[in-house]
């Protein structure tokens, strides 16, 4: 009888993991929550592709100083940051040394980059966080908002560009890339999309910062899961900047 049970129970979990497999995740936690990251990065293979305007930076601020620093808010598994420095300088090593430190919400895209064989120049920090609870981040050549401000909400979002513009150290950057509303643009339940020109006077605000890419938006294709359990075609209203204090 005993066999049985377990056979049974071993049964259950085998078809259980199956179903996750073929299903997705999205009926296991709410949608944008800690676990269902954790989920969206359990099922998602690769890196994606390195960031070439990130990469472009980089390339500016390499051998500006010793050590070059790197805020990653919402860093998933690190394919803005740690992708793109690692593809950038894999075949030679850069003149300055590195630190990355990735803020996300997702325990298991953290523990992925913390696990990740790396050059001697570069160093990750890990930190678990909520962005509509973040107060503070460390001062940094390059902050990276990418990805992340369609999770903020409304009442945080002036003390999160506050937050990130003052941590830009003299001649940094602030790259901003978010979903933003347009005409034919799919709406997703738990993001909080809102007009380029909103981002715009936010940003343009910021006393120690000016634009050095004047804001753009395109639409673009996009396929991945929208908390469903599979995979969905849509379209995006991608807003692009890039700020600096050189001007300063």
């Amino acid at each position: 009888m005993l066999n049985w049970t377990i056979r049974i129970r071993s049964l259950m979990l085998l078809v259980g993991i199956l179903i996750s497999s073929t299903f997705g995740f999205a009926a296991e936690a709410p949608y944008a929550s800690s676990a269902w990251w954790d989920g969206f990065w359990k099922t998602t293979d690769g890196w994606g592709k390195p960031n070439e305007r990130v990469m472009s930076l980089f390339k500016s601020l390499d051998g500006s100083k010793k050590t070059i620093t790197v805020v990653d808010i919402g860093s998933g598994n690190g394919r803005n940051s740690v992708l793109t420095l690692v593809e950038l300088f894999a075949t030679k090593d850069p003149e300055s040394n590195y630190i990355i430190h990735c803020f996300d919400y997702s325990d298991l895209a953290l523990l992925g980059l913390a696990g990740r064989t790396l050059p001697g120049w570069l160093e990750i920090v890990t930190v678990k966080a909520d962005v509509n609870a973040l107060t503070s981040i460390p001062n940094a050549d390059l902050v990276l908002l990418y990805g992340i401000l369609e999770y903020v909400e409304e009442q945080n979002l002036s003390r999160i560009f506050n937050v990130t513009s003052k941590a830009v150290n003299e001649g940094g950057f602030l790259v901003v890339v978010t979903l933003v509303d347009g005409e034919g643009a799919l709406k997703i339940s738990g993001e909080f999309t809102r007009s380029a020109e909103e981002y715009t006077r936010h940003l343009a605000s910021i006393s120690n910062l000016k634009f050095i890419d004047t804001p753009t938006v395109s639409l673009r294709p996009d396929r991945h899961d929208l908390g469903r359990g599979y995979a969905e075609d849509h379209l995006h209203y991608v807003f692009r900047t890039v700020l600096s204090s050189l001007f300063f």
